[in-house]
């Protein structure tokens, strides 16, 4: 038997209806994956500025490190220097009064 035109009616009907729901979840199960997409990205991206801010903190206290060892490699050649001075002149302080 065939169906009467209002029973093919019905039929493509409840046909699209079944699809726009398959779609609708779809839809939904796609909108849920790319808001934990992005929710992981924004995650990525807050751990890469903690990253950069911690690498430019070390990179300030290496700066730091840096200035204080030049400052305390210029006073211990500065001593040094002195200290060489002091005993290059009694040398020849020495010299002079035994020879």
């Amino acid at each position: 038997m065939s169906a009467t035109p209002d029973e093919r009616v019905a039929q493509l009907l409840t046909e699209i209806r079944d699809l726009q729901r398959e779609s609708l979840a779809l839809t939904r199960e796609a909108l849920a994956h790319t808001a934990a997409e992005a929710k992981l990205a924004q995650e990525a991206a807050e751990r890469s500025i903690r990253n950069q801010e911690q690498s430019m903190a070390a990179q300030a206290r290496a700066i730091e490190l840096q200035r204080r060892s030049a400052k305390l490699y210029r006073i211990v050649v500065s001593i040094a220097g002195v200290i060489l001075v002091f005993a290059v002149g009694f040398l020849a302080r020495m010299m002079l009064k035994y020879f």
